[in-house]
């Protein structure tokens, strides 16, 4: 009986062990030759950015013409973004007025996203390279900068009000392009309400927009070619 019962163990252990195998095999078949583990990742690191051909390969100077010129014009922008603080508090005093600032931010916010392109697609090109991932975080903070310059702007736009805004969209032809734009804030300050305020004298929340999005897309009709 005893060696029946030591017969029945064994074949189970063996049965295990049998499964363990199966099971830890596709395991074993990749840590079991790390030579060849090595081999592969060389391979792939092997893919140096200058030995792949030139038609597989964005242009950058087609964007700007070399970093430095990309730096001038950075350092413009961060320059000029305080311009936009001419016009706070006094968008809904003409037609032209408001149409001036939203040229000017406009203007902004496409230079804005064409740094922020280059930025993050040189960036892209070699993640190891410390110089251009800081260009990539100096366009997270320009953008900030850009968002906290305008800020005003839809608050002052909802103070205004819908009736005011569309006898500026049809007096001012410079408007048209911003239609879009200008109705969809008008439409939202329905849905702003501020308690125990008068709805002339609300207070509207400042908006979240503009908030440049980069590199991947722009959605805006209004950020038309030079």
């Amino acid at each position: 009986m005893r060696r029946q019962t030591c017969s029945s163990a064994s074949r189970a252990f063996a049965l295990i062990a049998v499964i363990a195998a199966v099971v830890a095999g596709p395991e074993r078949a990749v840590t079991a030759s790390p030579a060849a583990s090595g081999s592969v990742a060389a391979a792939a690191q092997e893919r140096d950015r200058a030995k792949i051909p030139d038609r597989f390969k964005w242009n950058l100077t087609e964007v700007y013409a070399s970093e430095a010129a990309w730096r001038t014009a950075k350092d413009k922008l961060a320059a000029d973004l305080p311009q936009l603080r001419q016009f706070q508090g006094r968008l809904a005093s003409s037609p032209a007025t408001l149409a001036d600032a939203l040229d000017k931010l406009y203007a902004f916010d496409k230079e804005l996203s064409r740094l922020g392109a280059y930025a993050g697609m040189l960036a892209d090109q070699d993640t190891r390279d410390a110089a251009h991932q800081g260009m990539r975080q100096e366009m997270s903070q320009l953008a900030s900068t850009f968002s906290a310059e305008a800020a005003f702007l839809e608050p002052e736009l909802l103070r205004a009000g819908k009736a005011t805004l569309d006898k500026f969209l049809a007096a001012e032809p410079r408007l048209k392009v911003y239609r879009f734009y200008v109705e969809d804030v008008a439409r939202r300050a329905a849905h702003s309400p501020a308690r125990g305020r008068s709805p002339a004298r609300r207070q509207i929340p400042t908006a979240s927009w503009p908030t440049p999005t980069f590199p991947t897309h722009r959605s805006r009709s209004a950020t038309a070619a030079r």
